[in-house]
């Protein structure tokens, strides 16, 4: 029973996004369904790093 209610979470999820963006694929489906204009979930702090130090070396070449 259990199984059967997660499955049907994550199915909710997967329709309307998460409350809280928590991981790369949750950031993805996000974007991937937001209306124009729709303010971005909170985000989990550490994603919100890694993605910023990912984005701020993105134009940087280190060769």
């Amino acid at each position: 029973m259990k199984a059967g209610i997660e499955r049907r979470i994550r199915a909710l999820e997967a329709e309307r996004g998460p409350a809280t963006i928590q991981t790369l694929r949750d950031y993805v489906v996000w974007l991937a369904n937001r209306e124009e204009g729709e303010e971005r979930p909170p985000m989990d702090p550490e994603l919100e790093a890694v993605l910023f130090n990912f984005g701020a070396g993105a134009g940087r070449d280190d060769s």
